[in-house]
């Protein structure tokens, strides 16, 4: 590695380490606890009315997956 700085490689060390929490916290966390919601909204809903239940799965499979992947593209 010439040319470079003995610090540059703590630098970038540091650097990755940053990018996996930010990926725990602000990716990994949120969508965890979206599904968890969802599932229990669908299970609460399904306890009072089935079709209200599919139908609000419905939504939340479109606004979750669907939006997402078509905003994507």
């Amino acid at each position: 590695m010439a040319g470079q700085r003995s610090g540059d490689a703590l630098s970038r060390l540091v650097s990755d380490v940053e990018a996996v929490q930010d990926l725990l916290l602000r990716v990994l966390v949120p969508a965890a606890a979206a599904a968890l919601v969802s599932v229990l909204a669908i299970g609460a809903a399904a306890l009072i009315s089935v079709p209200a239940a599919g139908a609000l799965a419905m939504g939340l499979l479109v606004a979750g997956a669907g939006l997402p992947a078509l905003a994507t593209r």
